[in-house]
């Protein structure tokens, strides 16, 4: 994204107030959010929905600190592909999860 290059970003997940903050000298913008909550979901690469519990997800919270952000699950020919690849941060990517507790 260029510098000049403005986005508008909808924070229908927001739990507390955006700020700014600077890493390696460069401004970012942070939003604290719940992203999961305990439940049954649909993972796209599950065949059925299942049930995530409170002390899973707070068991595997940290495993989520540097993965990417993208709109919408990437696809590769309408088959669900992980955001880690370069080719597909490229694409895709808008920030990076960080902090999870």
């Amino acid at each position: 994204m260029a510098d000049n290059e403005l986005r508008m970003i909808v924070l229908t997940g927001a739990t507390g107030k955006s700020r700014t903050e600077l890493l390696n000298g460069v401004e970012h913008l942070v939003v604290p959010v719940v992203a999961l909550m305990e439940g049954v979901i649909h993972p796209v690469n599950a065949k059925a929905p299942e049930f995530v519990s409170g002390k899973v997800l707070q068991q595997a919270a940290h495993t989520w600190n540097g993965r990417p952000l993208v709109l919408g699950h990437p696809d590769i020919d309408g088959v669900k592909v992980s955001a880690n690849s370069p080719r597909i941060l490229e694409k895709k990517g808008s920030a990076t999860i960080s902090d999870t507790t």
